[in-house]
């Protein structure tokens, strides 16, 4: 699998479905969280499309949609990868964030992994959600720019 360490000064994307979000709308520390069995947290790179703000937000939704179901109600987070690898710093982790686009079969060609993270401290969740992850963009805006696509 081709890796390709992200520079600080780029953006990652992370999907949270409506569940993991607080009533303004914005995510609660949990979408932040490894699931049971987990490794990694996954989110897509920023600028791996070109244009607006609004257009590579909409690249990203495109790019996860081909292996995980977007809804309109859910958000996506936009966190730049130095202010996210600092987080974990704060919690003497230190944090891999790496392109790994090979990773789902070519479906998604801005897949990033964050690896080497543990997310089992409240503190860290929540800076995660308020400060490192804070540019919060609702989900109907950029799923109707690029349509459904079937899961495959």
């Amino acid at each position: 699998m081709a890796t390709k360490s992200l520079p600080d000064t780029d953006h990652i994307v992370r999907h949270v479905p409506f569940k993991l979000l607080d009533d303004n709308g914005k995510p609660l520390p949990q979408a932040y969280e490894l699931r049971p069995g987990e490794k990694y947290l996954s989110a897509a790179w920023f600028e791996y499309f070109k244009g607006s703000s609004a257009d590579r937000v909409a690249g990203c939704a495109s790019m996860m949609s081909h292996y995980r179901k977007l809804k309109p109600h859910d958000a996506f987070a936009v966190g730049n990868v130095g202010e996210v690898k600092d987080a974990f710093h704060e919690f003497n982790q230190k944090p891999r964030v790496v392109s790994e686009h090979d990773s789902l079969q070519g479906l998604n060609l801005a897949y990033v992994a964050l690896r080497q993270v543990q997310t089992d401290n409240l503190d860290l969740l929540e800076l995660l959600a308020q400060d490192a992850w804070s540019e919060v963009h609702p989900a109907a805006t950029p799923l109707s720019k690029v349509g459904p696509w079937e899961k495959r």
